[in-house]
């Protein structure tokens, strides 16, 4: 006979200690614990013994509530709202009677003891024990989990606590939520752990929903204060209930999070420091390439012009140098912006084959192409200048690497790409050579920074090692990948893939050719009254130089203020203005603003930007606030004839059907 065959007196809603005198008739312990109380309500004669008490009375006299955790309380509450609901549960208990370990399987059903009022009636099995019974590595088990120095914890699939291990106490405390007796809400102290509470249930909620393994960093709340922890949940079987929950561990990982916190934040600074650095490096570099543009273009004999061509040879590899840590401090900062235009990729590759073109005929090497005239018949959408920049590296290591005699062949092909759209497509440029070659082990650390395959080779060769590195950044940034395939002594092969969308309109382009730098004709087709607003002397006496050099007259003003109140002296016409962007007391973008709200709109009075941080994706802002182009600093003399005529010649023809006031086809741009 079980306690469930007794019947409840059927003139009575709820049980009364009278009532439960049936119960001593069973040879089973059966008992009820009055949850809310935590106390006992009653026992049969059989549990009493079980509960190593002298009588019913003393069993019921005795304090539960000074043993009993939070964790067992909210336990004991969640199974009380099962049973409210007509629902049962099991589970294991060990006790001590009379100093022998008795183990029983329970099983827990709701009991009314008065009106409205719900206790736990338990029906105990006493499971024999021997020796041979024990299952010693789960008793080994579960004295490792307590010494275990990681939290570990225990939740129902309601995210409340059922158990956890002593560091989880140590660490977390008591659980802070409480169930009051009459809610039927469960208490979530899953997610009240986390210091972000909408991560933790959002995590609680993937293992309900799932039931997968889970592994997260977060910071939680612990009795020493938030700290980081990576976090491990699954789903899980209680080996006592036999119902679904949660299994849950962190470990402390917040020494090693403010490690790299303070790791980035230092490579910041160190970021910060290089960009200042190599700007600061571009002013001196500025005006020695101009000077020796503008040595270049005087007479000269011989000897000094082979001198001077050294000069600019030396002058132009500082500036590549310079460029290269700009380019990489902004890609590992995030700043690097990739553009979005319209351009045809076969003009791209042409323009840089016949850059490298002289440099190849100098050593002897022969210079194949295999790209279409126009591989769509069209435009497609993307990032020329960073294109090319990659291109022109493959093809320039080509030409350093490659001995006299040898061969380079640049291929251009487009492909759709997987899965998308008709109109994407990806395009594979690749440059490959016959020089010396990489070995496997250097080809896995090619794209790393500051690498070179050996010493001996960066001595021979020169350069940085960042180029490759930088490429890589690059592709990458425009959803690209770049490969290479090669072996020691039998050439190498660099292919980058970039993703593209075709356009929908064809309209022509302008000339992108940027290899001719032949000497021209430098006499402006139109004399102009040029404003400088630079503040450094040298600077200003450089530019001053470069326009009379190309026919212009020029008057120059330190900042930007005095460059507002020239205008709008009126004293002098002037034709454009040339504003340097960092300046004292008032720079070159707060000087265009005031210029523009004064009425002096682009075409009346053009503003061309002069900046050693110029980005091409920068323009479209400077062009917002007023400016009509920008040049980036070092300035060649061809380039600052070309952007003041191209850019007077734009502001007569603004009104022409079809002109675009956001297209440039300023060299430094494209």
């Amino acid at each position: 006979m079980s306690a469930a065959a007794i019947a409840k007196p059927a003139h009575k809603d709820f049980y009364s200690r009278e009532d439960m005198d049936l119960f001593n008739a069973l040879e089973h312990p059966v008992y009820v614990f009055d949850i809310i109380n935590k106390s006992m309500w009653w026992a049969n004669h059989q549990a009493v013994k079980l509960w190593d008490a002298e009588s019913l009375d003393s069993l019921l006299e005795r304090d539960f509530a000074k043993d009993m955790s939070k964790a067992s309380e909210q336990g004991m509450l969640n199974y009380l709202r099962r049973f409210e609901k007509g629902e049962r549960a099991r589970y294991s208990c060990t006790l001590y009677p009379n100093g022998v370990k008795t183990t029983t399987k329970e099983t827990c059903s709701g009991i009314k003891i008065e009106p409205g009022r719900v206790a736990i009636l338990c029906e105990c099995d006493l499971v024999a024990q021997n020796k041979e019974d024990v299952d010693h590595a789960s008793l080994r088990g579960v004295e490792m989990l307590r010494h275990l120095p990681i939290a570990v914890s225990q939740f129902d699939m309601n995210g409340t606590l059922i158990e956890q291990n002593p560091e989880a106490l140590s660490l977390f405390g008591e659980p802070k939520c409480c169930v009051n007796e009459k809610s039927e809400d469960p208490c979530d102290c899953f997610s009240q752990r986390f210091v972000d509470q909408a991560q933790g249930g959002d995590l609680l909620k993937q293992v309900q929903e799932d039931g997968t393994d889970c592994s997260i960093e977060a910071q939680l709340y612990t009795v020493k204060g938030p700290r980081w922890y990576s976090i491990r949940v699954r789903k899980s079987i209680d080996v006592v209930s036999q119902e679904p929950c949660i299994l849950y561990s962190a470990r402390d990982i917040t020494e090693v999070v403010n490690a790299k916190q303070e790791a980035d934040r230092l490579n910041m600074e160190k970021n910060e420091m290089l960009a200042v650095l190599a700007h600061e490096i571009r002013t001196p570099l500025h005006q020695m390439i101009g000077y020796i543009d503008l040595l270049a273009r005087m007479d000269q004999t011989p000897e000094q012009m082979e001198t001077i061509r050294q000069l600019q040879s030396s002058s132009t590899a500082l500036s590549s140098v310079v460029n290269d840590v700009l380019d990489l401090t902004k890609l590992e900062a995030g700043k690097m912006e990739i553009e979005r235009i319209a351009f045809d990729p076969s003009a791209v590759c042409a323009g840089c084959v016949q850059t490298i073109e002289s440099l190849a005929e100098e050593k002897g090497l022969a210079l194949r192409c295999d790209v279409q005239s126009s591989i769509f018949g069209g435009l497609v959408m993307g990032d020329p200048n960073r294109i090319r920049q990659i291109i022109l590296n493959f093809l320039s290591n080509a030409v350093k690497y490659t001995d006299r005699n040898g061969e380079i062949t640049i291929k251009l092909k487009a492909s759709p790409q997987s899965g998308k759209e008709d109109r994407r497509r990806v395009l594979t440029f690749s440059v490959k050579d016959t020089g010396i070659g990489i070995s496997k082990e250097q080809r896995d650390r090619i794209f790393c920074k500051y690498f070179q395959a050996t010493v001996s080779t960066g001595r021979q060769f020169g350069g940085t090692g960042l180029g490759l590195a930088i490429c890589k950044c690059l592709a990458e940034a425009m959803g690209g990948s770049i490969e290479v395939q090669s072996e020691l002594y039998k050439g190498a092969e660099f292919v980058v893939h970039i993703p593209v969308d075709v356009c929908d309109q064809t309209k022509n382009m302008p000339d992108l050719d940027l290899a001719k730098e032949e000497k021209e004709d430098l006499a402006p087709r139109q004399l102009l009254n040029v404003l400088v607003a630079e503040d450094n002397r040298v600077n200003q006496k450089l530019v001053v130089s470069m326009l009379k050099h190309v026919g212009h007259m020029a008057t120059v003003v330190e900042n930007g203020q005095e460059a507002v109140a020239e205008v709008e002296n009126g004293t002098v016409p002037y034709d454009m203005i040339l504003m340097d962007i960092q300046m004292p007391v008032m720079d070159g973008i707060e000087a265009t603003k005031l210029i523009r709200s004064n009425g002096w709109t682009k075409s009346r009075l053009p503003i061309v930007g002069l900046t050693a941080s110029f980005q091409t994706a920068q323009l479209k802002d400077y062009k917002k606030i007023g400016m009509n182009h920008c040049i980036a600093k070092p300035v060649r003399m061809k380039i600052l004839k070309d952007v003041i005529e191209t850019t007077n010649e734009t502001c007569k023809k603004q009104a022409a059907p079809g002109f675009d006031e956001n297209f440039s086809t300023d060299p430094t741009w494209i």
